[in-house]
Order: structure tokens, then sequence, then C-alpha cells
């Protein structure tokens, strides 16, 4: 669960834990992320008993209650029960949160995202431990202000962008290249297909991406500095500072590339200040005891996950269930097929824990939920369409009663 701030309550229409339903949306937090999904699925399967369907597969609903917070006390345990229980790649595959429907505005079509590929997760927490003293006879530079320039330093210094055969957006791409004829530019179009192996292409397509909000995340490793404390009064100098940064990590970069990149900028201030560091356990830099001592540790690193397949039998029926609810029930007068193409997610989700069970890991929110932007997910009125919400529902209704045979293997 995402707390809610509670200098933000008055900004909510509704209040945050209501559930209200205006008629269109369902507001609340976790609404749209993802508690729509959990009762999506629960509907589902009361749906099927009451239907007497009798699964020849079995079928396992695994919440954990703490995925916000790493989800080492729920989905670890229940994977490691699992896999005690079933064995090593014994489940058919699964199905987590991520991103779903979207409307391409390049092609002009509706596209399914369910994503095969997820970043890596690193959290970094920084400490600075400097003398303190009286405020009215203050250093040039206090420990908040030396971490304010680490902080100012750190955002001046993105990661740089990259887009391999290695990213499932690649795959997303040449999808849509492929299938949508004409709706993209002919030399778009040429650009992607060679994207590949063509360095001059890569670089139009790499800048087509970042130049939209909703993909320049998934070609470079991001950095969010999210989390700043320290001092205690207006009149003592702070001794102690902390900050809290999260790294989301492209799939082909290595965490030790990502952690000298952070320690070489906290060396750099540190030499500035004649200050002293220990970087993940390493002392790479001694200045003077006196002016104090940066402190960086990882709190939590989750690497990326494997890329799961996207071209097999058991891909084929996300897809085909995909297509058959959202061109026959949701979009009804659609001119074409709904394409289903691998992409990558930015976050984490729990399906990280239950890599040992199975190589079909597909993070999916089997919904049209318009834009996710504008129903403000961790945000102040986070809500999901109740349309979106029944997308989910018969998505799920179907796909169980479809892989429920041995055809649907490979």
């Amino acid at each position: 669960m995402v707390p809610v701030q509670k200098e933000t309550l008055k900004d909510w229409t509704y209040p945050p834990f209501d559930g209200h339903y205006d008629g269109t949306y369902l507001y609340g937090r976790g609404a749209l992320d993802c508690k729509n999904l959990l009762i999506a699925m629960l509907e589902a399967l009361e749906l099927l008993i009451a239907d007497n369907f009798k699964p020849q597969r079995g079928i396992i609903v695994a919440f954990g209650f703490d995925e916000e917070s790493i989800g080492i006390r729920g989905a670890a345990n229940i994977a490691k029960h699992l896999e005690k229980k079933y064995g090593h790649d014994s489940i058919y595959s699964l199905i987590d949160e991520g991103p779903g429907l979207t409307f391409d505005a390049g092609t002009g079509q509706y596209i399914a995202t369910p994503a095969n590929g997820e970043k890596g997760d690193l959290n970094v927490h920084v400490f600075l431990s400097a003398p303190g003293g009286h405020s009215s006879y203050p250093p040039d530079h206090t420990a908040v202000g030396i971490m304010a320039e680490l902080s100012y330093n750190l955002e001046n210094d993105p990661y740089e962008p990259f887009l391999t055969s290695r990213n499932p957006v690649l795959r997303y791409l040449q999808c849509l290249a492929v299938n949508t004829g004409d709706k993209l530019p002919k030399f778009t179009r040429k650009a992607i297909l060679r994207a590949g192996f063509d360095k001059l292409a890569n670089n139009k397509v790499l800048k087509m991406l970042l130049n939209n909000p909703m993909t320049n995340y998934l070609v470079r490793t991001t950095q969010s500095l999210d989390v700043v404390q320290g001092g205690e009064k207006a009149n003592s100098l702070p001794e102690h500072v902390k900050l809290v940064i999260n790294h989301r990590v492209a799939i082909e970069t290595p965490f030790e590339e990502v952690e000298k990149h952070f320690s070489d900028h906290v060396v750099e201030v540190a030499k500035k200040y004649n200050i002293s560091v220990e970087a993940f356990g390493e002392q790479v830099h001694s200045g003077d005891p006196k002016n104090g001592q940066f402190t960086v540790v990882v709190y939590h690193k989750t690497p990326a996950a494997p890329v799961s397949p996207s071209n097999d039998t058991v891909w084929e029926y996300l897809a085909g269930t995909t297509r058959h609810v959202f061109e026959d029930v949701v979009f009804t007068n659609l001119s074409y097929p709904i394409m289903t193409t691998p992409f990558s997610l930015t976050g984490t989700t729990d399906s990280k824990y239950y890599a040992n069970l199975t190589k079909h890991i597909y993070r999916y929110t089997p919904g049209y939920p318009a834009d996710f932007k504008e129903n403000k997910i961790h945000s102040v009125d986070e809500k999901v369409p109740f349309d979106s919400h029944l997308h989910a529902l018969a998505f799920y209704y179907e796909y169980i009663q479809n892989v429920d045979t041995p055809d649907a293997g490979n």
C-alpha cells in the first residue's frame, strides 16, 4: 500500500479510502495500482465456480501484502512455499500487474503491451555525518548544503540512453513497423527495422523514444531522489543528513556500473570539502576526520528480470485471449486486429520472486485505463475507469478457460 500524505488529504475529491464510485470512475488509494486486479481475479473465480467450471489445470492466486515495500515478507515467502510444494519450473504462466492496452498515437491503433521484461531496482542510501554546533556561527557549508550539492550534481548527470535487442521495447517497435502498414511514416518504419544493427537508425529511434515522456524511461537507467532527512532545530547545526535514491536499472546495465557512477559523484563532492567516503563497504576517499564522513550503502537491489518468451504457444494464448476480449467485447467496431507486443516495465513487481516457478512471466493489466497519468497512479485522486476493471474481469474469466487444455502448452 502506498500511503497517503496527510498534507494532501484536503486535495482529494473523495476520501482516499472510501472507494467512491461516481458512475464512471472508482476513486481511492490503490484503485489503479492495483486493487482492481485483485478484485477482478477473485470475481472471475467466483463466476467460474458459479458456472460449475472444473479446471484440469490447477489455478493459483497469490496476493502479497508488502509489494510496495519490496515484498520480502509476502511474495518472497509465498514463492518459496510454492516451489517447495510444486517444484522448479512447475507453473504454466504467471500474470502480474503491469501495462495493459494503450492507444498508440503514431499508428492510431490500440496495442496490448504485456511486459515480458522488467528493469532492475537499486535503492541507495547516503549518510553524511558532520560536526555540530550552534547555528549562530556556522561553517560556509553545512551538512544539509553539502548533501544538496551532491543531489544537484546527480540530477545534472543522468544516465546515457541506449536501445539494444535485449530490450523488449525494440521488439514492440518492430511489431508496429511490420504489422501496421502505412500507419507509420516510411522513414520511421525503415529506421525501426534497421535499429538492431544500424547505428544511425538506432540513434533516430532512440531520439524518438526520448521525446516521448512515456517511453524515455524505458531506454535508460533512471535515478529518483526521493527522501532527504537531516537536522533537528533551527539553532543547531545538522550533524546527520540522509538521502535516499531509487534507481530503475536498464536491462543491459550491471549494478556495478551504477554504483561506480554514484560513488564517483560522492567522491567529487567529498574532495571539495575534504570529507572521507566509505562507499559500498570500501573506503574510497580519505579526508580530514574533523570535517565529516560520507557513507554510501545499498539498501535493496533486484536484478533486471529475465525476458520471458514472446514467440511460443503460451504467448499465443495470451495474445489470442486479448484479441477475443477486446475485439469481440470491448472495441467491437475496429477495422484491424489488436496486436499483443513485447514490452518492458519500469517498475518492479512481486513477479521477481517467482522466476524459479516459470519462465513465462507477463506483467499485464488487461484493461484500457485510457491514461495512467490522468488516473493519478500513486497520487491525489487515484482512480480507475470502472469499464477498465470489467475488462480485466472478462480477460481473467476467458484466459483461465482458454489455457485449461494440453494444447496451450509448448
